[in-house]
């Protein structure tokens, strides 16, 4: 059915809600991982087109229902810390952009339809300052010569980079405020049409440069990775150029003193546009080997103008092979 939709993971097992609210745990090999349950009664009603929020955290499988209310079960159906409801205007679950929800540490992030985000811990409380943030996007500006497609999807991956950064760790309070507030202002959107080029922005600059052409057939992982790279560029942060294995290193063997790799927290890959794009896909089983291959064929250069621009170089050599 149309609302049998609810698939998360927990450990190694994978949770598979169902229409009537069963829960059903399995590891990746189709084992069943502790009884089967059922959250029953008022706790679920999986019936309604915006009953449709669930998370983990820890040992609980988050449940969000219609009107805001939270319920917290282990595997086992048991309730694990208190029942309780967002209520009021926090949660307004009935807007097409009132539909990201997401689990960090001990916060329950929601992001509503006007752009709000909230933080709240597992009993309700809440952690952190609310703010806002414009998802609508209606102040960002296009050439005119981009289509209605490709603004669409450009508008689509910004709001889901801004997602990500609500919950990103890997970014400090300070670096998302930054973002937050490029983000707040009226960015404009050009055609690049540079060979083997992703994308360009001018560090503290309120114009992003996309070439279509090379940057959508990468998908919308990329898409977004490239975008919010960008978008920390426009928030005024910078990075040195990225230094290759010299001829007999690799990867393999990094030296942060010497040469550049993924996950070094070095001086390339440390600084907040490269720690941004783990935003979008650090919740990935297989990041630390897709960034190194993202690696092989990308890296960012800011000239003396601060014009940083994202290259794509499918030539260019792995950096886990030594030269």
């Amino acid at each position: 059915g149309p609302v049998d939709r609810f698939v998360v993971t927990m450990g190694n097992r994978i949770i598979v809600i169902t229409q009537n609210g069963g829960v059903f745990g399995h590891d990746i090999n189709g084992n069943t991982v502790g009884p089967a349950f059922a959250f029953g009664g008022s706790k679920v009603a999986f019936n309604g087109p915006v009953d449709r929020f669930v998370v983990t955290m820890g040992n609980r499988i988050i449940v969000i229902t219609q009107n805001g209310g939270v319920f917290g079960h282990d595997i086992n159906g048991n309730t694990v810390g208190p029942a309780f409801a967002f209520g009021g205007s926090k949660v307004a679950f009935n807007g097409a952009f009132d539909r990201f929800v997401v689990t960090m540490g001990n916060r329950i992030i929601v992001t509503t339809q006007d752009g709000g985000v909230w933080a709240h811990e597992v009993v309700g409380n809440t952690v952190g300052p609310a703010f806002p943030m414009n998802f609508v996007l209606s102040h960002f500006t296009f050439a005119s010569d981009i289509s209605a497609a490709n603004r669409q999807r450009t508008l689509d991956r910004h709001r889901f980079a801004l997602t990500r950064m609500a919950a990103c760790g890997n970014l400090s309070a300070e670096e998302r405020t930054k973002l937050h507030q490029a983000y707040d202002r009226a960015i404009h959107h050009t055609t690049n049409t540079t060979a083997g080029v992703n994308a360009s922005a001018t560090v503290g600059g309120s114009r992003l440069n996309v070439n279509f052409g090379v940057l959508f057939p990468q998908g919308d992982e990329e898409i977004s990775q490239t975008l919010i790279h960008e978008m920390m560029h426009c928030a005024g942060f910078t990075h040195p150029t990225r230094r290759d294995p010299p001829a007999g290193s690799s990867c393999a063997a990094p030296n942060p003193a010497v040469f550049d790799c993924p996950g070094d927290n070095g001086v390339y890959y440390g600084t907040p546009p490269l720690r941004a794009e783990f935003c979008i896909a650090g919740d990935q089983s297989d990041v630390r080997s897709r960034l190194k291959g993202k690696a092989a064929v990308e890296s960012c250069v800011i000239d003396e103008n601060g014009l940083a621009t994202v290259h794509t170089e499918a030539s260019r050599q792995p950096l886990g092979a030594a030269s």
